[in-house]
């Protein structure tokens, strides 16, 4: 089952933003901070300012890659999925802060929280893939993502989802990808080639020397995001956030083209955000955020050539887990799923505050949601049996009858989605739903499933190897 809404724009609408988008990129320009990507641009017909380090990008190279863009979407096919079983995973978020139940409050992560996380990941049934969702503060972060993917080989034997976001980190990763699936990538796998735009319309150092890398390694598909936000370091209008955060990545992708001469495939991503004017603080589950991430992917869709995504569904402003953070990540999980026809989710689970923390009680939580929101996409079993006419018949109308105790009930009843954490009880006089009691039982949850962690077999020669990658690495990017 699929929730579908009506477009936001008409095509009116949509010739007033595609006209500014491209009026951005002619004449306001990006800042690229990278000689190197600023001289390639150049050979390939930009108009480079080196003094303040802006390319400008004229009407054909514009139209070329849109129409590259456009071709790809015709051809390309969209996989139909076959997966009836719930999953889920442990998200790549490299959030700063670990929210403490405890305590209450947010604080810095430990080598111990991430350790938990992937015990926490590797334990769960239904996790397939376990990440780092939380920074290590001990760990010198020169080296903490190569040391946050040994920890992950270490203590689980399920796939790996991360990729490198310091240039000087790749060739790290790409042996570290090479001890945990084989040497059978190419380009290699976990080595990152992209990355997000620093609003507004800045191609960063760090994301030059992603792109460059991923050029020396011969990577294909480049992803690249904005996160503008309304009011801040964009206008503070949806339709400016718009054309802002669209000219960023249509811009970034010509960055790419300059820095990457593999690049074929080219992605974008949106997690776009809206200035609050009393504390200037940018949110991300407003109304006006979801409608300018949405209005992004269409006008991608609709006359960029699509290949733009919503990156952070789960990108929310509430900082402690309950009912705001459902409330936000329900409202944006449906909203978006409405608006590109794709699975109702609470995204990124277990992210609090706008990506800065993460905790597994609301992960616990948010999975939650997700099990009962998979339920509803599976399909109505309609067969004879199911409709049970001879024990409707058997029962007969009436008050003071009831199914509870047929054959019919016992036989199907463990098919309904039955929910652990949340308040089903049947309440007294005047009692309601206890958030506190679902709160404990999420924290419980969480902690049992680490408890009940198992190390599994994992080669000793396969750690030790990736120990040893670990050390060079710390020789090598701390002296």
């Amino acid at each position: 089952m699929r929730l579908t809404c009506p477009d936001l724009f008409s095509e009116n609408d949509l010739d007033v933003l595609e006209n500014a988008v491209r009026r951005a990129l002619s004449e306001v320009g990006v800042k690229v901070v990278s000689a190197d990507v600023l001289a390639r641009l150049s050979e390939r017909g930009a108009e480079v300012d080196e003094a303040s380090q802006t390319a400008r990008f004229p009407a054909e190279l514009v139209e070329a890659l849109v129409a590259a863009q456009k071709a790809a979407q015709s051809a390309e096919t969209v996989p139909v999925s076959t997966a009836t079983e719930f999953s889920a995973g442990i998200g790549y978020e490299i959030t700063p802060l670990f929210y403490d139940d405890d305590r209450r409050r947010a604080r810095p992560g430990t080598r111990e929280d991430l350790i938990a996380m992937i015990k926490l990941g590797h334990a769960l049934p239904e996790v397939t893939t376990v990440s780092c969702p939380v920074l290590m503060h001990e760990v010198d972060p020169r080296v903490e993502a190569i040391e946050a993917f040994v920890l992950m080989l270490e203590y689980s034997d399920k796939p790996i989802s991360a990729v490198s976001i310091l240039p000087e980190h790749n060739r790290y990763f790409a042996e570290l990808g090479d001890i945990a699936t084989g040497k059978n990538n190419d380009p290699p796998r976990f080595i990152g080639t992209g990355g997000f735009m620093t609003s507004p319309l800045c191609f960063g150092s760090r994301l030059a020397d992603l792109v460059l890398e991923g050029g020396r390694y011969g990577v294909k598909s480049v992803g690249i995001g904005t996160m503008a936000t309304g009011g801040l370091n964009a206008p503070a209008t949806i339709a400016g956030c718009i054309v802002v955060g669209a000219a960023e990545i249509l811009g970034g992708w010509l960055c790419v083209q300059a820095g990457n001469p593999h690049a074929e495939q080219f992605r974008g991503g949106t997690a776009c955000g809206v200035g609050d004017m009393r504390t200037a603080r940018g949110c991300y589950g407003r109304p006006e955020a979801l409608l300018t991430d949405v209005g992004i992917v269409e006008l991608f869709g609709r006359r960029l050539g699509g290949h733009v995504s919503i990156s952070g569904p789960g990108y929310i402003d509430a900082r402690v887990p309950g009912l705001q953070v459902t409330y936000e990540k329900m409202a944006k999980g449906c909203f978006i799923a409405a608006a590109t026809g794709r699975p109702a989710r609470a995204g990124n689970p277990g992210l609090l505050d706008a990506g800065r923390v993460f905790s597994p009680t609301q992960y616990m939580l948010d999975l939650e949601c997700n099990r009962g929101l998979h339920r509803i996409e599976e399909p109505i079993e309609i067969t004879e049996e199911a409709v049970g006419l001879e024990v409707i018949a058997a029962v007969g109308p009436g008050e003071g009858k009831s199914y509870l105790d047929t054959d019919h009930t016992f036989a199907h009843f463990r098919e309904l989605w039955s929910p652990t954490l949340f308040d089903y009880a049947v309440a007294g006089p005047g009692e309601g739903p206890d958030e506190e009691k679902v709160l404990e039982r999420a924290r419980r949850a969480w902690r049992e499933a680490v408890d009940s962690y198992e190390h599994p077999d994992i080669s000793e020669d396969k750690v030790r190897a990736a120990r040893e990658v670990l050390e060079r690495a710390r020789k090598d990017l701390l002296a």
